[in-house]
């Protein structure tokens, strides 16, 4: 399984470490990746990016030539295969690192029959998909061939909302969940990941994501790729203990590896943890 749902759980702000987690592991784990953004065009994971104007006229129709609504074009018209996909795609390491812009709109009125066979194909081509979804509740159906990488704060009353609701899944759902990230984690803070995971008896591996300043104005100025690549070389050299590389590095091996042993359970089950 090679599809990667940073889960946002209700802060609103993921989008950038889904963006961030892409980018390292294609540089460090030399793997084929594809970022898919399911929100409007320049919102979501694109905000990290360099904004370009990708929509076209065609006999007085605005169109887009690359992107969610080209592919499926594509798709819908029996002409989407592994060997042209990334064409349709926005380059933005080669050979390593693509992005599928999102749709005017969002992906809100997609069916979501064409969304999973559009995902299917990108499965063949890359070695992992990374998708960046919100909400409060299980952003996949338990069907959804998909692992979850939940994204937290130290935040008491979230994360007991969190850990109660993980507990009443199934285990199908659970199954789903290979790591937990905490944003802007303070290592001295009452709440770090030892007493969390003491606490709620947590045996997920939980990744904390220290705030940094570089990171955060790379983001806002639409240049993470420039960013990063300027830290590269420190990085190959020994990485420095507790920085936002580190732990970019070892989320992207953890989920590299839960990828390549995930098997699905041959049957649903109804059974509610405790």
């Amino acid at each position: 399984m090679s599809r990667i749902v940073v889960w946002d759980y209700g802060y609103n702000g993921a989008a950038d470490i889904a963006a961030a987690i892409a980018i390292v592991t294609s540089l460090y784990q030399r793997r084929r990746i594809l970022v898919i953004n399911e929100d409007d065009i320049g919102q979501g994971v694109e905000q990290g990016f360099p904004v370009y104007d990708e929509i076209a006229v065609r006999d007085g129709s605005k169109i887009t030539e690359t992107g969610t609504e080209a592919l499926l074009r594509l798709l819908m018209n029996r002409r989407l295969s592994r060997y042209n996909f990334a064409d349709y795609t926005r380059p933005l390491i080669n050979s390593r690192l693509d992005l599928i812009p999102g749709a005017r709109g969002g992906l809100g009125k997609q069916a979501d029959v064409a969304l999973q066979q559009l995902y299917a194909v990108a499965e063949d081509v890359y070695e992992l998909v990374f998708l960046h979804r919100r909400g409060i509740t299980l952003p996949v159906a338990e069907t959804e061939e998909a692992l979850l990488l939940p994204v937290l704060q130290q935040n008491r009353t979230e994360l007991d909302q969190f850990f109660a609701y993980y507990r009443s899944c199934s285990e199908v759902a659970k199954n789903k969940v290979k790591g937990i990230i905490l944003r802007h984690y303070d290592r001295q803070a009452k709440w770090n990941i030892a007493n969390i995971k003491r606490y709620y008896g947590c045996e997920i591996p939980l990744h904390g994501i220290a705030y940094d300043t570089g990171f955060a104005d790379a983001w806002n100025e639409h240049d993470l790729l420039r960013y990063f690549r300027r830290i590269q070389l420190p990085g190959r050299m020994g990485t420095k203990r507790g920085t936002l590389l580190e732990a970019l590095q070892q989320i992207g091996g953890a989920m590299a590896a839960a990828s390549d042993r995930y098997m699905p359970p041959s049957s649903l089950s109804d059974d509610k943890g405790a």
